[in-house]
């Protein structure tokens, strides 16, 4: 009998249920859900074919302290997961009711990826615009830095970027980087804040999951040379390198490791003691071979 493996994606018709991360995708893109439409459904992949109980739904779904009318609460979860997977009770392709006594998910095309999180579909990101405290002397760099990153992702492949101009077109300024990525349907966004201090420039970027809001990687660069006509590209290009290694498709042949570089300008990972590689491929993520650059 087919099982869910612990932390495998699980395919099915043309969805993609990654547990680690609770989300469901299809056809690369996810598909919205609720908490107890997520739990519901990896209760029922667990054990494919096996018949959860209305009983054992409650305990999965509800705490034992909570009082609902569980009845209508498990009716209402499983009715929503139907419509979810374009499914219906009359005639189920992947969820069937047995006898009103539970559940059962009916295994047609059930696969386990041999792939470890990484998602098959080109991943898609946005470069938010980036922001500064002083936009009467800095919003021009600001501009050409984002520009020149949505240049660069652009050619970087097995990586959408959303264009400037579909951005443009957006209203993502007044919201959170998580609410921006969700309107403009990516799955993570890039975000930043340029700061002038002393007569240098400091630029920190931060790539960041859609889906729960936390910090895939970080990236500072510096620069104290204003005098030159191309410091926004010298900017750009120090921040896409330390990004890069998180977003870049993996080199075939041979083991990859995040190039994280060296002292002030290495990516800050909040989740210190963590190791990017293997936190890169948990979160979704593949990481590019370390060239051995500097």
């Amino acid at each position: 009998m087919t099982t869910l493996s612990p932390g495998r994606p699980i395919q099915f018709g043309p969805f993609e249920l990654n547990p680690i991360r609770r989300e469901l995708r299809r056809g690369g893109l996810r598909v919205k859900m609720t908490p107890h439409e997520m739990s519901l459904l990896c209760l029922l992949l667990e054990l494919p074919l096996r018949v959860q109980t209305r009983e054992e739904i409650q305990r999965r779904l509800w705490p034992g302290n909570t009082f609902v009318d569980f009845k209508q609460g498990i009716n209402k979860v499983v009715h929503s997961l139907r419509e979810a997977l374009g499914d219906s009770a009359t005639n189920a392709r992947y969820i069937e009711t047995l006898n009103t006594t539970g559940y059962r998910f009916i295994p047609h095309s059930l696969e386990t990826s041999h792939d470890t999180g990484m998602r098959s579909q080109p991943r898609r990101v946005a470069v938010l615009p980036i922001t500064t405290t002083r936009p009467e002397e800095l919003l021009h760099y600001c501009h050409r830095i984002t520009w020149r990153l949505i240049d660069a992702l652009s050619a970087v492949g097995g990586v959408r970027v959303i264009a400037g101009a579909t951005l443009k077109s957006c209203k993502v300024d007044d919201v959170s980087p998580q609410k921006a990525g969700e309107t403009l349907g990516v799955d993570a966004v890039i975000s930043g804040e340029l700061t002038r201090i002393d007569g240098a420039l400091f630029l920190r970027m931060e790539l960041i999951d859609v889906c729960d809001g936390s910090q895939l990687c970080g990236a500072y660069a510096e620069a104290t040379d204003l005098s030159g006509a191309h410091c926004d590209q010298e900017l750009a290009d120090d921040v896409l390198k330390q990004l890069r290694p998180v977003l870049a498709p993996m080199a075939k042949g041979g083991d990859s490791v995040v190039n994280l570089g060296d002292g002030r300008r290495a990516g800050v990972d909040r989740r210190q003691g963590v190791d990017r590689r293997q936190l890169a491929h948990q979160q979704g993520f593949n990481v590019a071979k370390d060239s051995g650059a500097a």
